[in-house]
């Protein structure tokens, strides 16, 4: 979900490199490995804000991504929370797990813009 979250903000032109680099490939069943499936799923992570692996990285696990942005508006870096997929029993859950971390990456990124860090 790091690597969804981080990927996802980036040029079209770097996306492609990035899967170019790294591949697709497959830890679980459920990991994405259709590089057409793979483009929709990351401007999914676009329009919600934040990356979901629902058992492609280990099986029983989810975990969502969230990126911490720069001061000039560009992907730094991504904070993501993982815990077994039963945890995660309904949409609120859900839900308040991802306000957390955009809580924190939103701190985070403010921090970053006091310290001078990202430039």
């Amino acid at each position: 979900s790091l690597g969804k979250a981080i990927t996802a903000h980036q040029t079209e032109d770097i996306r492609e490199r990035l899967i170019r680099s790294y591949g697709v490939t497959p830890f679980t069943t459920h990991t994405i490995t259709d590089e057409v499936a793979l483009k929709l799923e990351l401007e999914r992570v676009r329009e919600r804000g934040y990356s979901i692996d629902e058992e492609e990285s280990v099986l029983e696990g989810r975990c969502f991504g969230v990126p911490i942005f720069a001061p000039a508006q560009e992907v730094f870096a991504a904070l993501s929370l993982s815990l077994p997929k039963m945890r995660v029993r309904d949409k609120q859950t859900e839900d308040r797990l991802v306000s957390a971390l955009r809580r924190t990456t939103e701190q985070i990124g403010t921090s970053l813009s006091g310290s001078g860090a990202a430039k």
